[in-house]
């Protein structure tokens, strides 16, 4: 494996690598990595950015741990399937992207239910906080949201419910910030994180999903619209 010079999206470029790296034939399925210490070192990423791409790739059944070693699972073979979770260029595609949409949505649903049921006095007093920001910001607030989306995650006390948000979030996070931008839009955000913490606060799953389902809409209904455009300037 090559060292990776310094550059943003490092955990991307870890995958990326560790990907190549089977593809060449350079790792072989049950093959005990170096130590985490050793690789961070080799590739020139920090300790943490390894972490989270190791994270990724244990989620995705690639490798699996042992105490503290880690141990190929998969070939290259094998994962072609999963390299569009990886590869976020192949998650961006247009019939892909409708097709995260849909799966966000379940997941997001799925974590308000268990929200309803298992948050807490914290969890709601975070979410609260996140409400006032979000009321004293301007258009710029794509870090509100993502800690927004992912404490009603942890808010159901399920470690993969986290998990897999996160790695969903990623995903597309080059889409969201523009899209948090579009003119107007602040204000609508505002009314459906209010009427999400409160249907959460009182348990009310109904008020919370249809809140939360307006809110995913706009991404999907600003993204159709792109796409119209988009056409008609092929055209």
């Amino acid at each position: 494996m090559k060292e990776i010079k310094q550059q943003p999206k490092i955990t991307d470029l870890i995958l990326t690598e560790f990907v190549n790296s089977l593809k060449e034939g350079e790792m072989k399925v049950g093959e005990i990595l170096d130590s985490e210490r050793d690789l961070a070192k080799q590739l020139n990423v920090s300790r943490s950015s390894l972490r989270e791409a190791f994270s990724i790739l244990e989620f995705l059944g690639v490798i699996s741990s042992d105490g503290n070693r880690k141990i190929v699972q998969k070939d290259y073979n094998s994962i072609k399937s999963l390299l569009m979770l990886i590869n976020k260029d192949e998650i961006k595609k247009e019939n892909i992207i409708y097709d995260y949409i849909t799966f966000r949505k379940l997941i997001e649903f799925n974590n308000i239910k268990y929200a309803c049921i298992n948050k807490t006095n914290e969890d709601l007093k975070i979410l609260w906080d996140l409400y006032d920001q979000i009321m004293k910001s301007d258009a710029d607030y794509p870090d509100i949201d993502y800690k927004f989306h992912m404490t009603i995650a942890k808010s159901t006390h399920n470690v993969f419910f986290e998990l897999v948000l996160e790695f969903l979030i990623g995903l597309i996070g080059e889409i969201r910030s523009p899209l948090i931008k579009y003119p107007g839009r602040l204000e609508n955000i505002r009314k459906e994180y209010f009427e999400i913490i409160s249907g959460i606060e009182q348990s009310d799953y109904e008020r919370s999903e249809k809140a939360m389902g307006d809110h995913l809409f706009f991404i999907e209904a600003t993204l159709k619209a792109f796409d119209e455009f988009k056409n008609m300037g092929q055209k």
